[in-house]
């Protein structure tokens, strides 16, 4: 429900972009497409804790209060409640996500930091690199989202309104949204596809289309630059699947955008 929502405030925000009939009554539901995600997820996750075989007595009750949270941040005021929405959401989803991995029998750690085992500099070359080669793709990714733009000014309005947020609006807005395109797409779209595709018994060419397909999905709102992720999501998928480690890729992908949100200011 987390990507569906964001592929849906993309579409809309394109077609208002694009002036296609019925922008406007699109953009009037997202509204309530959040609601449902933000519901769905934290059902899903208060039933995997019960699930579980040994759960912290604590555990059920945090998760309603963060999907409660997430459910009730839109009401707030303006950019109070998108950051609010985009905090809450962000802590709902990976709690979800990481209990997914956990129901196929994998833990919170192996899936974000274990890899090689390595020692020294072999740790850091084994984390350096992989968080280097997502950062060259992802400036490529940028640098292909302005050539298919045209212009860059055209980028930027295009990324304001599908981000919601604008140079003047502060840095709290673009933190938090860095936070949760960081977990919805590397923890989302990279980890757990690639555990739920693997449990399936898909092929992992099959595996890398879905991630692709849907993190182009949630870039939609960019119109035809929304392409150049292609590049960047399989990427991720090959670096995901030769190394086993995610904590270099969140990283990368949080050190790229926030020097991104910096160079806007």
């Amino acid at each position: 429900m987390a990507l569906l929502g964001s592929v849906w405030m993309s579409v809309t925000v394109l077609a208002r972009r694009l002036g296609v009939p019925g922008g406007a009554e699109l953009a009037s539901w997202m509204p309530g497409v959040r609601l449902a995600g933000a519901a769905a997820a934290a059902i899903w996750l208060i039933v995997l804790l019960g699930r579980r075989d040994r759960v912290p007595r604590w555990a059920p009750y945090a998760a309603a209060a963060v999907g409660a949270a997430a459910i009730a941040a839109p009401l707030l005021p303006a950019t109070g409640g998108r950051v609010g929405y985009r905090v809450a959401f962000a802590v709902l989803i990976a709690w979800t996500a990481l209990e997914v991995a956990r129901s196929q029998g994998i833990g919170a750690r192996a899936l974000i930091t274990s890899g090689p085992k390595a020692t020294g500099w072999e740790r850091v070359i084994a984390f350096s690199f992989p968080a280097a080669c997502l950062y060259l793709a992802m400036d490529i990714t940028a640098f292909g989202f302005q050539l298919l733009a045209g212009s860059t000014r055209a980028l930027r309005h295009a990324q304001e309104q599908g981000l919601e947020w604008s140079a003047d609006a502060g840095l709290v807005l673009p933190v938090a949204g860095i936070l949760y395109t960081c977990v919805l797409e590397e923890l989302v779209l990279v980890a757990v596809v690639s555990v739920l595709g693997r449990a399936a018994g898909l092929p992992f060419a099959v595996i890398v289309v879905i991630s692709v397909a849907a993190r182009v999905g949630i870039h939609s709102y960019l119109g035809l630059p929304a392409l150049a992720v292609i590049a960047l999501g399989v990427t991720a998928m090959l670096l995901y699947r030769r190394y086993q480690v995610l904590l270099p890729l969140l990283a990368a992908h949080a050190l790229f955008d926030t020097v991104a949100v910096h160079a806007q200011h």
